[in-house]
């Protein structure tokens, strides 16, 4: 007999998120209303109290990305009948756990394509999907979001890089219907939520850039070039160059 597995998901963008996030669920995990604990209280209440469980739980940390806005371990229950999965993009976080790095391989983009578009493989099929997976780097939410756009819009896969190319700015904050329930709490606007694509993913990690307004300026400035550079091919020149010129 197959145990049900108890679930949570933690948006761990930010502190507030965090917090915002289990007050979401604190009900559902403490089991009766809590309407009048203040917010701040609901992260160790819900963690004591997943700390009681005997059954299977799987609690989810969700773009865990600045390490310094919060301390993760106080949220993290102390129990053998659960398991913790935290992601980030950065490697700073890999001593917290066991580090599972997830990366498309070109064929896997390809496959992830294929199983959203509903596109038959035929050869010219797959040479143009195999063109559009490396026109994105083959980066999960990017092959995702265009298999869904080209499904919705029905264009043609020898088409779309060319559209893409056009209508860049749509594309990227195009949201299909699937996509729409993946959604992030906006740290700006705590009881906000946002829907997840590749341009509002890129957002979010611009207006998270800290620092003096020189430091800002100049790390934004540093993405916004680095945007339009293949990321195999970026020689320190360029950015020598530049730093030659501002310092």
């Amino acid at each position: 007999m197959q145990l049900a597995c108890r679930k949570a998901w933690i948006y761990g963008t930010a502190k507030t998120s965090v917090e915002q996030s289990f007050s979401r669920t604190a009900d559902s995990i403490i089991g009766k209303s809590l309407k009048k604990v203040n917010i701040a209280s609901f992260p160790t209440l819900a963690r004591d109290r997943i700390e009681t469980w005997k059954e299977p739980w799987l609690l989810v940390f969700d773009n865990f990305d600045d390490l310094t806005d919060y301390y993760i371990t106080k949220y993290l229950p102390q129990t053998d009948f659960g398991l913790v999965i935290i992601t980030d993009r950065r490697s700073a976080a890999n001593d917290l756990g066991y580090p599972i790095l997830i990366d498309l391989l070109e064929e896997e983009a390809i496959n992830l394509l294929f199983h959203r578009t509903n596109k038959g493989r035929a050869y010219a099929n797959i040479e143009d999907a195999r063109k559009i997976c490396c026109h994105l780097s083959c980066l999960v939410l990017a092959v995702n979001q265009a298999g869904a756009y080209i499904k919705s819009t029905g264009i043609n896969l020898g088409l779309f890089i060319e559209h893409f190319n056009e209508q860049q700015e749509n594309v990227m904050a195009w949201s299909p219907p699937p996509l729409k329930r993946y959604k992030r709490l906006d740290p700006a606007f705590p009881d906000q939520e946002i829907a997840l694509t590749i341009s509002t993913t890129w957002e979010l990690s611009y207006n998270r850039i800290s620092g003096s307004k020189e430091i800002v300026e100049a790390e934004r400035h540093f993405i916004l070039i680095g945007a339009f550079f293949d990321s195999n091919r970026i020689k320190e020149n360029i950015f020598q160059q530049f730093f030659e010129r501002t310092s």
